[in-house]
């Protein structure tokens, strides 16, 4: 008995061996690794874009750093939507006069998915004069490959102006 208990596990153990084949695993695609440094170098460019486009008056520059379905959400009126709707905002801010805008980076988190900057912008006029100062958060995610700009909200420092 004990001879055909053996042999009935020899013969299983050599069935399931032989099951194995020579062919190798396909390789499994490794997911992107995320690196916040580079994310962060990322919108530190996006960000030199966007200021350089602002100063030359380009404002389909300034609207290519931000995704096709993003969306800006100023005070005070509604939401500017997609790449179109960005163009026309800029372009009717800088024929306004408004020449130079500074954005500065305080913190950027996140992962892969999407990456938050908070930071402060200062904007000037054409002549230098100060217009407006105050804070920003700013979501970005991957588009074709590059940090974009997805989500885009600001408020000022500076007081309203007064009531008439």
């Amino acid at each position: 008995m004990k001879s055909i208990y053996f042999l009935f596990c020899a013969a299983t153990v050599m069935m399931i061996a032989s099951c194995g084949t020579n062919e190798p695993v396909a390789a499994v695609a490794a997911a992107p690794v995320f690196s916040l440094d580079s994310a962060k170098a990322a919108i530190e460019a996006s960000n030199a874009v966007f200021m350089e486009s602002f100063a030359k008056g380009d404002s389909a520059g300034v609207a290519g750093c931000y995704t096709k379905d993003a969306k800006a959400m100023p005070a005070g009126m509604p939401a500017i939507q997609g790449k179109d709707g960005m163009t026309g905002f800029v372009g009717a801010t800088m024929r306004m006069g408004l020449k130079n805008f500074k954005l500065a980076t305080t913190e950027v988190w996140g992962s892969t998915d999407l990456v938050a900057e908070e930071g402060t912008f200062a904007l000037n006029d054409d002549k230098g004069n100060a217009v407006d100062k105050g804070k920003y958060i700013v979501l970005w995610k991957q588009e074709d490959g590059k940090w974009k700009m997805f989500r885009d909200i600001w408020t000022s420092d500076m007081p309203p102006p007064p009531s008439k």
